[in-house]
C-alpha cells in the first residue's frame, strides 16, 4: 500500500518536469496494482481514478451521473469533495444552475464555503467554466468576495473564474464599482487580487480605472504596488501621458519585483522613440542606481539579473 501511494504521487506530481518520470510511474503503477490487487490502493487513489473515468466518458451526456457527483460536492470526506468538484467543471452541461448553485455553497458549508481549501479552489475554477459568460452577478459577487480568502490557490482561482464568467474587458458597471471599492481593502491580498481583477475586467482606457490603480503606486505593500502597474498596463492607452508619468517612479522601486512590473508595463503605455520613456529604461540597465526610500516588505537586489533582462526587453520596444 505504501509504495502504490509512493509511485502514485510521483505520477501526479505536476512538478515532475521530465515525461518520462511520469510515464514510468504510470507503468509501474500498473503492474504494482495488478500484482498488489486493486483493494491495496488508497481510498484517494480509487477516488481520483473513478473521477479521471467520469470526466473523460461523460461529458454532459448521462445528467443522472452528473447528478450524482453534484451530490459528492456535499460528502463527509474532503477528497470526495475535492474530486467531484473538479469533475464538474468537466461533465456538467454550460449554464446548469442547480449546478451552478451547488458550487456557490449558498447558505451551506460546501463548494465555494468548504473547510478545505482544495475543494474551494476546485469550485471556483468549475465555476468558471459552467458559467463561462452567463455573466451572473450573485456568482460574481461570491467570487469576489473570495478575494480576501487566506488561501493564494482560492484566490487565484476565484479571480479566473470571475473573469471567466464576466468576459474579459466587458465586466458590467456594478461589478467595475465593486473592484474599485476592493482596492480600499486592508487586506493587501484582497487589494492586490482587485487590482489584477481590474486590468482584466475594465475596458480600454476606463480613465476612473487607471486612476485609481495609479494612486496605489505609492502603497506600502509591493505586492500592490507591482499588481498595479501590470494592471495599469493593460487599461492604459498607449500614449497615455498620466499613466506614463505615475509609472516612470516605479521604475526605481526599491523592491525588485516592482521595477521588473514597471518595465514590462512600460511598453504597453509609452510610445516608441519617447526620450522619457527610454532613458528611464536606460537608468535600469544595470539596476545599480540608488532606488526609492525602502518599505517594510521590499527586497531591493540590486544589479537584480531579472530587472537587467527586463530593462533589455523594455529597451528594444520603447527605442
Amino acid at each position: 500500500r505504501n509504495l502504490i501511494t509512493a509511485i502514485a504521487l510521483c505520477g501526479f506530481d505536476s512538478s515532475r518536469e521530465v515525461w518520462a518520470v511520469r510515464f514510468t510511474s504510470g507503468a509501474m503503477l500498473g503492474q504494482t496494482v495488478q500484482v498488489a490487487g486493486v483493494e491495496a490502493c488508497p481510498k484517494w487513489l480509487c477516488d481520483l481514478a473513478t473521477h479521471k473515468r467520469i470526466r473523460e466518458q461523460c461529458n454532459g451526456r448521462n445528467p443522472a451521473l452528473v447528478r450524482e457527483v453534484c451530490e459528492q460536492v456535499r460528502d463527509q470526506d474532503a477528497s470526495v469533495r475535492l474530486n467531484a468538484a473538479r469533475s464538474l467543471g468537466s461533465i456538467a452541461q454550460h449554464g446548469d444552475m442547480e449546478i451552478i448553485e451547488t458550487l456557490l455553497g449558498c447558505d451551506s458549508s460546501y463548494g465555494l464555503n468548504d473547510a478545505s481549501s482544495s475543494v474551494r479552489a476546485a469550485a471556483a475554477e468549475s465555476l468558471g467554466e459552467i458559467a463561462r459568460g452567463c455573466k451572473l452577478e450573485r456568482a460574481s459577487a461570491m467570487l469576489l468576495a473570495r478575494f480576501g480568502d487566506p488561501d493564494w490557490t482560492v484566490r487565484s482561482s476565484a479571480l479566473n473564474a470571475l473573469v471567466r464568467i464576466s468576459g474579459p474587458n466587458c465586466a458590467e458597471e456594478w461589478l467595475l464599482d465593486r473592484l474599485l471599492e476592493s482596492l480600499n481593502n486592508e487586506s493587501w491580498s484582497c487589494v492586490t487580487e482587485a487590482a489584477e481583477a481590474l486590468g482584466r475586467l475594465a475596458p480600454k482606457d476606463d480613465k476612473r480605472v487607471v486612476q485609481s490603480l495609479t494612486n496605489l503606486f505609492s502603497h506600502p505593500d509591493w505586492a500592490v504596488r507591482k499588481s498595479c502597474a501590470t494592471a495599469v498596463a493593460r487599461v492604459a492607452e498607449l500614449g497615455n501621458r498620466n499613466a506614463l508619468s505615475a509609472i516612470l517612479p516605479l521604475l526605481d522601486d526599491a523592491d525588485w519585483r516592482v521595477r521588473k512590473a514597471a518595465l514590462a508595463a512600460l511598453p504597453e503605455i509609452v510610445e516608441r522613440g519617447c526620450n522619457e520613456g527610454v532613458n528611464a529604461v536606460l537608468r535600469r540597465l544595470d539596476d545599480r542606481e540608488e532606488v526609492g526610500r525602502k518599505q517594510t516588505l521590499d527586497i531591493i537586489s540590486l544589479q537584480d539579473e531579472d530587472v537587467q533582462v527586463a530593462a533589455m526587453c523594455a529597451l528594444s520596444r520603447v527605442s
